[in-house]
């Protein structure tokens, strides 16, 4: 099998993703990267950016473990599929995350609602669907919250119809 020079997840996960645990940002945008990204990038306690938007990446979003520091998450206009994965609410410092044109499906986690810090959330141009968790009206700083072309709807009102958004 012949992997493209441009795969991120080409052979074994590099076993210096994080250059020796200094690494503060990945800006891999507007590249031909594709295939799947490894997961160590889940566990680079030292990232504060991770741009690797417009690129031709697939596969699932991999798993954040705690104690990660990213608070700009940008892996927008790529090929990921699967679901959110409800680790992303380990980033607690995030204030911004954009998942938008990908090929997500599923619901929002509701785990979700525990980033006090997120500003803006993206996730428009996804199969996403169901009922957007009730928890979500935690965010108190949210500034932008994009589900633009999903199939979401709100959970019932007091009179008991549900609203499509």
């Amino acid at each position: 099998m012949r992997k493209s020079c441009g795969d991120l997840s080409a052979g074994p996960d590099p076993p210096n993703l994080c250059f020796g645990k200094k690494l503060q940002k990945l800006l891999l945008g507007y590249n031909h990267f594709e295939g799947g990204i490894p997961s160590q990038l889940g566990k680079c306690a030292t990232l504060t950016r991770v741009i690797l938007k417009k690129n031709k990446h697939s596969g699932a979003i991999p798993d954040f473990v705690k104690n990660i520091n990213p608070i700009f998450l940008d892996l927008s206009e790529n090929g990921f599929s699967g679901r959110i994965p409800p680790s992303l609410a380990n980033l607690v410092n995030v204030t911004s995350i954009d998942l938008s044109v990908n090929k997500l499906s599923g619901f929002i986690p509701p785990e979700l609602a525990n980033l006090v810090n997120l500003q803006v959330l993206d996730l428009s141009y996804n199969s996403l669907e169901g009922v957007l968790p009730s928890q979500l009206s935690n965010w108190q700083r949210l500034l932008q919250f994009d589900v633009i072309g999903t199939i979401l709807t709100t959970p019932p009102s007091a009179n008991g119809k549900v609203k499509s958004t």
